[in-house]
């Protein structure tokens, strides 16, 4: 794109006495200079419910429609606050997360819970499936780990299973660590100051840069 100029007049309003007003104007050129590329990754989407809070297939051909025809940078797996309670290479919640003993408030859960699992075997909802379907009409994947009602060892195998699978373009991974783990409703009894967070995380991130230096980690 060929470089543009704009004028635009500028006017400050200079302090006064009370009961005036004055204004100042000058004016300056701005030079708009040849377009860059913006990265796809900055347009994506939640997968969220898909395969999660309902048995659609992760091949779904109405879901694969949908996400071909969003053109998706980059799609979230599994979502958002069941990450949380998720194994992604089972494809389905943690074991007793959801029932009246399961993880703080995560019983909401349980109906769906008991619905991934009768939809199909273990691995039906996984990561694996998803990049299969519709994981891999986007151009990336934010992999939302699970760092709520996993412990430490299971955090790190999670991530060794999401390096086992195909790699994104570019061969950057980006990782999550966790959702919402402020909210009282998701993870502030694990996690109940910013400090706690942050030094219950230097382990999982010591491990994610062992496994996968490229990555990208976000908090």
């Amino acid at each position: 794109m060929p470089a543009q100029r704009l004028t635009v007049a500028l006017v400050a309003l200079a302090a006064t006495p009370r009961g005036g007003q004055s204004a100042e104007q000058d004016t300056c050129t701005l030079t708009a200079q040849g377009g860059v590329p913006v990265q796809p990754q900055l347009f994506g989407y939640n997968l969220e419910v898909f395969g999660t809070m309902t048995n659609n297939s992760m091949s779904d051909t109405g879901g694969m429609a949908v996400a071909d025809a969003l053109h998706l940078g980059t799609l979230r797996y599994p979502g958002g606050t069941m990450s949380n309670v998720w194994d992604p290479k089972a494809g389905r919640y943690v074991d007793g997360c959801c029932g009246p003993n399961g993880s703080h408030a995560y019983s909401k859960f349980k109906p769906y819970a008991d619905l991934i699992e009768a939809a199909g075997p273990p691995g039906t909802f996984s990561a694996a499936k998803f990049l299969q379907g519709v994981g891999g009409r986007a151009k990336t994947t934010i992999w939302d780990l699970n760092v709520y009602s996993f412990d430490s060892k299971q955090i790190c195998a999670q991530i060794e299973y999401i390096a086992s699978l195909p790699p994104p373009a570019g061969g950057v991974h980006f990782l999550e660590l966790g959702n919402e783990l402020y909210s009282s409703g998701q993870g502030a009894t694990k996690f109940p100051t910013g400090a706690s967070y942050a030094e219950q995380m230097k382990p999982i991130v010591a491990c994610a840069r062992r496994i996968l230096p490229k990555a990208k980690i976000a908090a």
